[in-house]
């Protein structure tokens, strides 16, 4: 499990052991396998205001990663696809911050990067902070 990168705000949490997922309000992580697969997160933006998004991978092989672009429901991107990779293991934390508008629903799209060298194993989370939540 990828150690949290603050409080979160509060106690109900879910654990889906049988995918990896692990899921608060203002937190979700889950796992790298090597390969390209995809997943998404669906967030609720719950007013106007600043929503600031950490993304970071931790590698259990020397190489890890993942690309990651911010949508709203009309495909709209709010944050264009971005890497957060690791090279040498340990692990990278990118954040981004925006500025919306108005209350809606975003999605947030991510795919594992493959490495050339086989790897590729690890974990992503997401952390938000601002007027939005995960929704599950």
């Amino acid at each position: 499990m990828v150690p949290m990168l603050g409080p979160v705000p509060y106690s109900r949490e879910k654990n889906d052991y049988s995918t990896g997922l692990h899921f608060a309000f203002n937190l979700v992580s889950g796992d790298l396998d090597g390969t390209e697969n995809q997943f998404f997160h669906q967030v609720s933006v719950t007013g106007p205001g600043t929503v600031t998004f950490t993304f970071s991978v931790k590698a259990k092989d020397p190489k890890a990663g993942a690309n990651f672009t911010v949508t709203d429901l009309k495909g709209k991107f709010i944050l264009t696809g971005f890497a957060v990779q690791v090279v040498d293991g340990g692990s990278q934390t990118v954040s981004k911050t925006v500025t919306l508008a108005n209350a809606q629903r975003i999605i947030i799209l991510g795919q594992g990067i493959k490495p050339a060298d086989n790897g590729g194993h690890g974990t992503y989370s997401v952390q938000l902070s601002g007027p939005a939540t995960f929704v599950k």
